[in-house]
């Protein structure tokens, strides 16, 4: 039973990694429920569209086509999973209770349905190719959303994006549980809705010029005309594909400043008695002054025009952008002055908001209020998400607003009833950069606003979206990388010093952070005799490149590169090329300087060292995995996860012995795995080394006395420790021959390290007549036994051997079907 449990808790935290967001409250339970072709979904008529959004999740990875029953039809399926109502639930809420043979996920309506839907398929475990059988772990959640509304304001006016790639956003939405849509339809760069009752909006509203690619060339327009706009038949389609997912799309408008794309169309509507008054759709960014007049004309257009629109659009509210900007028109238009004096207006501001009341009239008339943005705490998606120099270093077209917003600023958003997400589109020229914007951050958002996380949790969800971010890899996604801000420290405790300063948060210790995407750079220029000096925490060797620059700016032009062992007398020094040097360290060395030789005026960068031979950490937990050229029953290789720990934090100066070992364990590790049958059999193996009184191994664990590993070379502590792997992999019963278990040792260890000290006093003639006699004697045996019959027959020996069967007859079959005894004579003879 314990068993089973941890089986259970191990797969519970391997596959919840890929909640997000994550639930608010998860139950372990006991066992797994397989998830093949035997499994069916149960729903009732009124959950028939939750249903096969469901069937067409699992579908995709698990390549199958899942039955969906009635109820009645489910009494005897033993393998199923149950759609129920819940009327006691709140809103949006769910629960999901998984046993081995049933899941249910219930709701309040079929939100709640759908939101248990998304968790459940987050569960699965995420593989490039489906699954057609796969277990997920037993358990209980109940869920609800901290914020009742959480909003994704997409900009389609500045850029038009195909109704196809809002209905596959709608997708992603619902996988990470957001529940509304708001499509922002007009601007001074275009209108984007089609009108029945006003063409002109389409026909020429809707059309600009040219397009500025980016927002620091202003000038730099494409010449070609831009356009486009949703048909009513566009909205209708959209509509309904985002109600199987019951997300609402809200419409909205900019009124009454940024309309200039509607007076392009209906100049009547606007402030005609200003000179020179005439209106066109923008053909650039920024703030225009184009404002509709408060006039009998332009409120009868809008009550028109949002009847229209309330016909269309289901949802109560209607979103209205009225972004409070210098009212330039109404301030020098006769006409709005005198609707202010006749209206007891003090300014243009208050005639703002007596517009946004006659507004608010019109609505009402057809049963819909004005939602107002600024009622939403939001967060922009349309800036940088990583360093500018970062993103435009790898693609210019991915230039952004300022400032940068990271995934973890995103992940840290302010917890509210309702919270929104916005991007706008005016660098957002097409579907690729739309995905680029708004993709992982928009799951940061959403957890955000489902969980209200606290903000130290962001590492918890970051190893939660390694396996989402394969999802969407899988699913042709094409994502931003998550990229997590450089912490001040350099690595393992180095010690970085300058004299010259940093550049904002571009700190000395990021020239060796293990980060290539940090880097130090100089504030300013720099003086001759200016230094940067590492001071390693112990003794490094091999060579270190020093690299400075980068894109042909940021080269240090004169300098050089030296060493040291005490930080007092240095190494000859090695003139830097091209802004580059490589030295190679001498013995015991501690310390790097670079010492700048000639004053320059530009800064200069210092990207991150390269050492051939690595820093080990004083605590090491290194993970690697390794395929072999055996394949299981379905053609793959076989693979395992080799898993190596050591903390000698207190002993630094075992750090080449630590190393060696380390080197050893994932260089002959798996050849052992290979030699004793485990190949199939194990897929994960940790090997600990701890420091203690006594070496002795244990369960995986190698206890090692300091003071014995202190007098090791490195070919003797590697030897010490592939005795204990071995050992360790071999777990033979007790009844195992002791010829077979201690022969099997020393002929892998004689194989492995043939320069270790034991190896080297190994027998050279061993006497044939005591073959099975154990040790060396055994191991000469069990090497003539591998040159005339290959390792296969070690390898089913071990096998054997592990289960407890000490039959003779285990030897043939693949040694020319002879006994033990026939080939120790043939060994002899």
């Amino acid at each position: 039973m314990l068993r089973h449990f941890l089986l259970g808790v191990l797969l519970l935290s391997s596959q919840l990694a890929a909640q997000v967001p994550a639930p608010r409250e998860t139950t372990p339970g006991e066992g797994t429920m397989p998830i093949d072709y035997r499994t069916a979904i149960v729903t009732p008529d009124s959950l028939a569209q939750e249903a096969q959004i469901l069937s067409s999740s699992l579908g995709k990875l698990t390549g199958l086509q899942h039955r969906l029953l009635e109820p009645w039809q489910g009494r005897q399926v033993p393998q199923k999973i149950i759609l129920e109502i819940d009327e006691s639930l709140p809103a949006s809420a769910y629960t999901l209770t998984i046993n081995p043979k049933v899941a249910v996920i219930c709701g309040r309506d079929g939100e709640g349905i759908l939101n248990g839907i998304q968790t459940f398929s987050q569960l699965l475990p995420i593989e490039a190719q489906p699954q057609q059988s796969s277990k997920i772990p037993c358990l209980t959640i109940k869920d609800s959303p901290v914020a009742k509304r959480r909003i994704l304001f997409i900009d389609t006016a500045r850029h038009l994006f195909p109704v196809k790639t809002l209905k596959s956003l709608l997708s992603w939405m619902s996988y990470h549980k957001l529940n509304e849509l708001h499509l922002h339809l007009n601007d001074d760069q275009g209108w984007r809705l089609e009108s029945k009752k006003f063409p002109k909006l389409t026909g020429i509203g809707s059309l600009r010029n040219s397009t500025p690619p980016y927002t620091d060339h202003p000038d730099d327009e494409n010449s070609e005309e831009y356009g486009g706009y949703y048909s009513q038949e566009n909205i209708k389609e959209l509509l309904s594909h985002a109600a199987k997912f019951h997300i609402k799309v809200i419409p909205g408008f900019s009124l009454p400043t940024h309309a200039s794309a509607i007076l392009a169309a209906y100049p009547e509507l606007g402030n005609k008695d200003l000179p020179d008054y005439n209106p066109e759709v923008q053909c650039t960014w920024g703030t225009f002054p184009d404002t509709l007049a408060p006039s009998p004309e332009t409120f009868a257009f809008l009550g028109t025009l949002f009847a229209e629109v309330a016909t269309l659009f289901s949802d109560k509210e209607i979103r209205i952008h009225a972004p409070d900007v210098p009212w330039i028109e109404w301030q020098n238009s006769p006409r709005a002055q005198t609707y202010l004096k006749a209206n007891k207006l003090a300014s243009p501001a208050a005639l703002q908001g007596h517009f946004l009341t006659k507004i608010d009239a019109i609505l009402a008339t057809h049963k819909r209020k004005r939602f107002d943005p600024a009622s939403v705490p939001s967060i922009d998606l349309s800036t940088y998400q990583r360093p500018p120099e970062l993103e435009l270093a790898e693609d210019p077209t991915r230039e952004a607003a300022t400032p940068m917003i990271s995934i973890s600023k995103v992940y840290q958003f302010q917890k509210s009833p309702a919270m929104q997400a916005t991007l706008w589109s005016p660098l957002v020229h097409d579907e690729e950069k739309l995905i680029y914007q708004l993709f992982p951050r928009l799951a940061a958002f959403a957890e955000a606003a489902w969980s209200a996380p606290s903000t130290d949790k962001f590492e918890q969800f970051h190893t939660r979206m390694l396996p989402i971010l394969n999802f969407y890899q899988n699913t042709n996604l094409e994502v931003a990388d998550i990229y997590l801000p450089p912490k001040r420290g350099a690595l393992q405790g180095t010690k970085v010093t300058t004299d010259m300063k940093h550049a904002g948060a571009r700190w000395p210790e990021l020239a060796f952070d293990g980060d290539l995407d940090s880097y130090f750079q100089s504030h300013g220029g720099v003086s001759k005799g200016n230094h940067l000096t590492f001071e390693f925490p112990f003794p490094v060797e091999g060579k270190i490149t020093f690299p400075t620059g980068g894109e042909e700016q940021g080269v240090l032009k004169n300098g050089i590169l030296e060493s040291s062992i005490d930080g007092i007398k240095w190494s000859a020094p090695v003139t830097l090329a091209n802004g580059v040097a490589a030295i190679t360290l001498p013995e015991g060395s501690k310390f790097l300087r670079l010492k700048v030789t000639a004053a320059q005026e530009k800064p200069i960068l210092v990207n991150e060292l390269s050492l051939t031979e690595k820093l080990l950490p004083p605590v090491v937990q290194d993970v690697r995995f390794t395929e072999f050229s055996q394949v299981d029953d379905k053609g793959l290789p076989f693979r395992a996860q080799l898993t190596f720990e050591a903390n000698f934090a207190d002993h630094p100066e075992l750090r080449q012995q630590i190393k060696a070992m380390r080197q050893r364990f994932f260089s002959s590790g798996p050849r052992i795995m290979e030699v004793a049958g485990l190949i199939g059999q194990k897929d994960s193996v940790i090997f600990k080394i701890r420091l203690g009184k006594k070496t002795k191994t244990r369960e995986g664990i190698l206890t090692i006395n300091p003071d014995e590993l202190r007098n090791l070379s490195a070919p003797d502590a590697e030897d010490l420790l592939l005795k204990h792997l071995i050992t360790h992999f071999q777990g033979f019963s007790s009844d195992t021959p002791n010829w077979f278990a201690t022969g099997i040792v020393d002929y892998l260890r004689k194989r492995e390290i043939p320069d270790s000290t034991w190896a080297r006093n190994f027998p050279q003639n061993p006497a044939r007549s005591k073959a099975l006699s154990g040790h060396a004697e055994s191991a000469a045996f069990l090497s003539w036994l591998v040159s005339q019959h290959t390792e296969i027959l070690l390898q089913n020996a071990c096998r054997s051997f592990r289960k407890g069967i000490n039959n003779p007859l285990i030897w043939r079959g693949s040694a020319n079907n002879k006994t033990l005894e026939e080939l120790v004579k043939e060994y002899q003879n």
